[in-house]
């Protein structure tokens, strides 16, 4: 007769299973990078963020609807699943009045490179910043031009103007845990962190979901087999 595994066998393998499935979310959810400038991740691309989140990012008080956890400069510290991308503006400006002149504000705001060149008068010339990063867990990444985005957009709090430039990028999930994202810029060469936000990612509800069902099963199967191994050792005996 074909031996049965033994329990330890049994335990081993449930654990290992377990141990498999939490190590395969963790790689998925290793992140925190930034992506391309041109990534759409859940079918959004910066240009779409930049229009849904202008009124906001400005000071509004209605949240918009999307699937990323926005960070804004009135907080500091986020609690997100494991599964969620970050959207993070980084430097704005728009046509509320005054207006920083020169160079005079672009007239064609889906012009790009136009609205790239007067976001880099705006920080040097009101800052002294000749350039933008994202520090994640101390891994830093230049935020170039190919991050900015012009939209047109409701009236903004800030004065009623309705265009709007942003310097902003998307960051892929995070593992869970505890991260660090530093946003900062370039003066006279050095760095200088300007805002410093702490994220802390959680397992996502249908993650432990599976796992105890994976628990559950393997349970179900530890149960059954302990019967059969006492039913085949009763069957042995003379």
């Amino acid at each position: 007769m074909k031996s049965l595994p033994s329990r330890n066998h049994l335990l081993v393998s449930f654990y290992s299973a377990v141990l498999c499935a939490c190590c395969t979310a963790s790689a998925l959810a290793q992140g925190g990078n930034v992506l391309p400038a041109n990534a759409t991740p859940n079918g959004y691309s910066l240009w779409d963020m930049a229009a849904l989140t202008a009124v906001d990012n400005v000071g509004g008080s209605v949240t918009p609807n999307v699937p990323f956890e926005v960070l804004v400069g009135s907080i500091s510290a986020y609690t997100v699943n494991s599964g969620t991308t970050l959207y993070v503006p980084i430097l704005f400006t728009d046509d509320s009045p005054p207006v920083f002149s020169p160079p005079p504000f672009p007239a064609d705001i889906t012009d790009q490179s136009a609205d790239a060149q007067y976001l880099d008068a705006v920080a040097l010339g009101t800052y002294g910043v000749s350039g933008l990063f994202l520090d994640v867990d101390g891994n830093t990444t230049p935020i170039t031009d190919a991050y900015v985005t012009g939209a047109t957009t409701a009236p903004l709090p800030d004065g009623g103007g309705t265009h709007y430039i942003v310097s902003a990028a998307f960051l892929s999930p995070f593992a869970i845990g505890e991260h660090t994202v530093d946003i900062g810029g370039y003066i006279n060469g050095n760095a200088q962190v300007f805002i410093s936000d702490t994220i802390t990612s959680v397992p996502e509800p249908t993650s432990i979901s599976v796992l105890c069902v994976i628990a559950g099963l393997a349970l179900i199967f530890l149960r059954r087999s302990s019967r059969r191994t006492r039913t085949s050792s009763a069957e042995s005996q003379p």
